[in-house]
């Protein structure tokens, strides 16, 4: 009993530690005046845990995967877990 509390509880505390946070790149010069919604959204991540490190993290690569010709927006989205980090920076446009 006492042993699957334990696990119970330290399950709990590793779910606890989990997040996700959206946040606005500001280092880009955006059209500030006949802003389209966009209509594509390209992705550059870099994932990392114990055993795995991935550094693909570059505003152009998200722009080519979705073949973006006009930038509207850019954000970086962060989402941690007790042994995974995901780092991406999401590019909005048409």
């Amino acid at each position: 009993m006492k042993k699957a509390l334990i696990v119970a509880i330290a399950s709990l505390s590793l779910l606890a530690s989990c997040s996700t946070n959206k946040s606005s790149l500001g280092n880009y010069n955006l059209p500030t005046t006949n802003l389209k919604t966009p209509t594509k959204e390209g992705r550059a991540c870099t994932n990392s845990s114990f055993f795995v490190a991935d550094n693909d993290l570059s505003v152009e690569t998200a722009r080519q995967r979705a073949d973006i010709k006009e930038i509207v927006a850019i954000e970086v989205e962060d989402v941690r877990y007790p042994f995974y980090f995901k780092r991406c920076v999401i590019v909005k446009g048409n």
